[in-house]
């Protein structure tokens, strides 16, 4: 009776070459596949590396160096790749089969160290070999010899661009790899705490003063806005989301029709099963920041209503210059400029709150930074039954004064359409003056509460200050030294908070 074999028992008495296990696949199947490292191997050449490592840091770089050693000394990693390429040429020439020419590793690694670093900006850091050595820039090996580098450089060191002394044959990529270092350097978060240039220097931006100037007939142009808008319906709509909705607060989807007709898009929140007439906040987005549902604030208490002005991405079905866009858009005439639509639609927003039964209307706030900070000044001053607002970093203060005191978008917008077209800079200036907040502001009657950071360059602290000066009523400043556009937000947040606790839940 003849025994079945398995198919191993068949191939391991079928006639023909017999191999060992640990030979590796046959020769007709070594092409192409990819490498297998001989860890045995590399241990025994790790260990010859070990003894000329000192002959190596001792070396400086030299562009006529052979192409083995100055690949050896190349970009982190390399020298491995290398002794597994050639541990590999060896296993083949064993077997009688040619090696194949494809490296292990599919990136280009450059043979000249300068270039390396160059190609791979996240090694602008001390790079660390297989043995836990650092391996200094190829100009700073000389120097390594007298002194130990430490494991993490100290803050002082840990983000200098390294020095290049000599020339050599790759000065460029040396030159690349310091500013990619700058740049790494300042993206590693968690590392080290934000840089304190110092005091502010030079005069203090509260002693800037203003060219903003009021046209003769600013009231009469806003009041003809303001009844345009009314003779258009509100027409607004809240429909429920159960998507976005939390057994802590109702979340509505809204829409409504602010001027020239064009439908506007808002959220509104509410505390679930709040009952009573409830203190209410309208928040107003920044330049190219989306609206938030206000999910906060009603987790806090209040009822509060985020909208999206037109030209955000909710609300540009009709209306969309886009971004960079908006604060040029028709800006050399004013009864045409794109802010006209864009501050009725932040103005009507006090008539959409007013349209749910559990606002008290008596105790409504508003609230932005930014563009938002503006916005809320406009609201403020334009609705008197405001209760108070709290502005950060105002936008669109002092506007003419902004353009020349800082290069930074969106103000640049400005600035680059006056440098395509600058026969129109008096016909802009002329517009910029009937939506500058600096002539809203002595409208303003409610409490109002601003912050702004004095290394502002998006918002120029020197407008802050003029817009300041040119409230009449209530008012509280808060700048924060060694802030920028944040304005001091971490620590500001809780100002803020007793702000608007003080004004909307007292008594009315």
């Amino acid at each position: 009776m003849r025994m079945r074999l398995s198919p191993r028992d068949a191939a391991s008495r079928s006639p023909g070459p017999q191999r060992s296990p640990t030979r590796g696949p046959p020769p007709d199947r070594v092409r192409g596949r990819r490498h297998r490292v001989d860890r045995q191997g590399l241990r025994r050449r790790a260990g010859a590396l070990r003894h000329s490592a000192a002959e190596w840091r001792g070396r400086r770089h030299d562009p006529s160096s052979s192409p083995r050693r100055a690949t050896t000394r190349g970009a982190p990693g390399q020298a491995r790749e290398r002794l597994a390429h050639d541990t590999w040429r060896a296993r083949c020439r064993a077997v009688g089969a040619a090696p194949s020419t494809r490296r292990a590793s599919y990136r280009h690694h450059s043979r000249d160290p300068c270039r390396a670093r160059a190609q791979y900006p996240g090694s602008a850091r001390t790079a660390r070999g297989r043995f836990g050595r650092a391996r200094p820039h190829p100009h700073r090996r000389a120097r390594a010899e007298t002194r130990s580098r430490p494991r993490f450089p100290s803050p002082g060191r840990r983000h200098r661009s390294p020095r290049t002394p000599r020339r050599c044959a790759s000065r460029m990529s040396c030159y690349l790899a310091a500013d990619s270092q700058r740049f790494y350097a300042s993206r590693m978060r968690g590392r080290r705490k934000s840089r304190i240039i110092g005091p502010v220097t030079g005069p203090h931006p509260s002693t800037h003063g203003t060219a903003v100037h009021r046209p003769a007939d600013f009231e009469a142009f806003w009041d003809e806005t303001l009844a345009i808008l009314a003779s258009s319906p509100v027409d607004v709509h809240f429909e429920h989301d159960r998507l976005r909705s939390t057994p802590e607060v109702d979340v509505y989807d809204v829409h409504y029709t602010s001027y020239q007709n064009v439908r506007i898009a808002a959220w509104y929140c509410r505390p679930a099963g709040a009952r009573g007439a409830l203190p209410a906040i309208i928040h107003v987005p920044g330049y190219v920041s989306e609206p938030a549902i206000p999910k906060g604030s009603a987790r806090d208490g209040f009822a509060a209503l985020s909208l999206a002005p037109r030209g955000k991405l909710r609300s540009h079905g009709q209306f969309n210059p886009g971004y960079p866009g908006l604060l040029t858009e028709n800006i050399v005439d004013h009864r045409t400029y794109g802010y006209r639509g864009f501050y009725c639609d932040a103005i009507r927003a006090m008539d959409v709150i007013f349209t749910r039964p559990e606002i008290d209307p008596g105790r409504v706030a508003v609230a932005g930074s930014s563009q938002g900070g503006a916005l809320a000044l406009l609201v403020a001053a334009m609705r008197p039954e405001t209760r108070c607002a709290v502005v950060g970093a105002p936008y669109l203060t002092g506007m003419i004064d902004a353009i020349a005191l800082t290069h930074s978008y969106p103000y640049q917008e400005i600035n680059d359409y006056l440098r395509q077209f600058p026969e129109r800079r008096e016909s802009a200036a002329r517009t910029l003056a009937y939506y500058d907040l600096i002539n809203f502001a002595p409208r303003i009657v409610c409490p109002v509460l601003i912050n702004i950071g004095l290394r502002d360059d998006v918002c120029p602290p020197e407008t802050g200050y003029a817009v300041f000066d040119a409230l009449r009523c209530p008012k509280e400043l808060h700048p924060y030294e060694d802030c920028a556009h944040d304005a001091g937000g971490q620590w500001h947040g809780a100002v803020s908070r007793a702000f608007l606790s003080r004004h909307l839940r007292g008594p009315t």
